[in-house]
């Protein structure tokens, strides 16, 4: 074996790809150690960046990181550029460097598949704390993608720093093609952010990169998986870049917002400690729950099967908003007796003085069909903005989405209309998005008033709403 680097002793070659060949070698320390040689052949200029991308990761980054590969050791300038770095996990043994195979994320998904949503929520930290680490002193790493991504000691690192550059408004755009999102000019923070969005795709998916953004069809029925994708497709690598990431602190709290169970946790005991210490209100609706009987008559006379439960009505509210406003919670019949006429509930106007808000709106009926409004008023009392949706047995009608609801003899609806600061407003059925629709143009506080109707013959009634704010 070539002696490669002053007081490493190579060993045997392990891996050899376009740029160089990787040979397993042990210093006086009788550490193991990944050596990698350029090939001779290897442009001048190559070597130069690649020694640059080395150097300027070692001025910042000496001893390595949690989640950053440790260089050791490079060869002196003018000669044949080599270095040693950690050694990663062993992908056919853990326990041994006999039969070394480099476990790289790339070889890892090769050899298993797509990850489990537990997997990638964990693996995706990982690489935000390695990326934000790079971020923070000032680096790009520009190639980011599952073949530069190591686990060392079942830890995920990332590695292979030739292209690592410190940024600027110049930084030169420069990469694998697949991870470097159109219409960039230059090289910036966005470009790593982009690839992890690229290397989230190939994970969930175990679909290589060139597919994106093709879904398989089994992916489609696990709602966190979906979550996922969304996530993806409408924000790590929308092709909108205003929609895209530009810093790790928006990529982490975006992902953790929809997939951090121990954010989520929290925030669902956070949630439980408001509400506990709600007395009154819990006394209240413990006591429409259980002591109702009356509600309970009417409730039969429209051939319902459904029991009032508050506390797991509470747990399906989304514990990422805080204070409870409980608007009604009473069954409320039509003022008309004539089944054949239009049945028509108007709720009060109500102001709501903050951007972000939750509503939970629910109603029985064994009727047919019924549509829900969501109308926003001016100052002058005239709507300015209305969502509009039909409401089924099957569930929640849009132009362009049906989506299937629990039956439960007449139908019970459970709607949340969704609003979060500078994104999208949402109606849901079931905790599943059916209408996008952009908020009102103008500012807070916003009148708000609901209305729910139907010209079918039946029992319709309304149960509840809930206003829930930050």
């Amino acid at each position: 074996m070539p002696r490669l680097l002053e007081g490493v002793v190579t060993l045997r070659k392990i891996s050899a790809g376009a740029y160089g060949t990787v040979y397993l070698g042990r210093d006086a320390a009788h550490r193991e150690l990944a050596v990698k040689a350029l090939h001779p052949q290897v442009s001048l200029e190559g070597q130069e960046r690649e020694r640059q991308g080395l150097v300027a990761f070692l001025e910042e980054f000496q001893n390595g990181d949690e989640h950053l590969l440790t260089v050791h050791q490079i060869s002196p300038p003018g000669q044949l550029l080599c270095y040693s770095m950690e050694l990663a996990d062993n992908l056919n043994d853990p326990c041994s460097s006999d039969d070394y195979a480099s476990a790289t994320l790339g070889a890892w998904m090769a050899r298993h598949g797509p990850a489990t949503v537990e997997q990638v929520v964990d693996w995706m930290h990982q690489l935000l704390d390695g990326v934000g680490a790079l971020h923070a002193r000032g680096l790009l790493h520009r190639d980011l993608k599952p073949g530069n991504l190591y686990f060392v000691r079942g830890r995920l690192k990332i590695g292979d720093y030739g292209l690592v550059t410190r940024w600027n408004p110049e930084s030169t755009l420069i990469g694998t093609e697949a991870y470097i999102p159109e219409g960039l000019k230059a090289a910036s923070p966005e470009m790593d952010l982009y690839a992890l969005g690229k290397i989230l795709y190939t994970l969930i998916t175990g679909l290589p990169v060139g597919e994106y953004p093709r879904i398989p069809r089994e992916k489609m029925s696990n709602r966190a998986l979906v979550a996922l994708n969304r996530f993806v497709l409408e924000r790590a690598c929308s092709d909108v870049p205003a929609h895209r990431f530009h810093t790790v602190q928006a990529f982490r709290e975006a992902f953790d917002r929809i997939c951090n169970p121990a954010a989520r946790l929290q925030r669902r005991r956070i949630l439980m400690g408001r509400l506990q210490a709600a007395g009154i209100l819990a006394g209240v609706m413990l006591a429409a729950a259980l002591g109702g009987i009356w509600f309970w008559e009417r409730l039969n006379q429209g051939g319902a099967d459904y029991s009032p439960d508050p506390l797991r009505w509470f747990e399906q509210i989304s514990p990422s908003l805080g204070e409870m406003h409980l608007a009604f919670h009473e069954e409320r019949f039509p003022e008309t007796d004539s089944p054949e006429t239009k049945v028509a509930f108007f709720l009060e106007e109500f102001s709501m003085e903050k951007e972000e808000f939750e509503l939970y709106f629910e109603a029985t009926s064994d009727r047919r069909l019924a549509e829900l409004r969501v109308a926003f008023l001016d100052s002058a009392g005239e709507v300015v903005k209305e969502i509009r949706s039909l409401l089924t047995p099957r569930g929640v009608y849009s132009e362009t989405t049906l989506i299937s609801g629990e039956s439960r003899g007449a139908q019970t609806w459970g709607i949340r209309v969704l609003a979060r600061r500078k994104q999208e407003w949402l109606l849901l059925a079931n905790g599943r998005p059916v209408l996008d629709t952009p908020p009102p143009s103008f500012p807070p506080p916003w009148h708000i008033r609901l209305t729910l109707s139907s010209q079918e013959e039946g029992q319709l009634a309304l149960k509840r709403l809930c206003v829930f704010t930050p």
